[in-house]
């Protein structure tokens, strides 16, 4: 059997960290649908290409 350590405040932070990075995804997906802000910032924003927020936006 092994057992390993589990740290629930360095889980709970992560849930936290992973949680607000997919808020920020999401409000940044909202403001290219809205038109308040353009693709190519967005991606910039969550450093990924344009073509792939494009394919986030669908």
């Amino acid at each position: 059997m092994v057992l390993t350590e589990y740290d629930q405040e360095r889980h709970m932070k992560h849930i936290a960290e992973v949680a607000k990075e997919e808020g920020r995804e999401e409000l940044l997906l909202e403001l290219v649908r809205s038109g308040d802000i353009a693709i190519e910032t967005a991606a910039k924003k969550l450093n990924i290409s344009e073509e792939e927020m494009q394919k986030k936006i669908k």
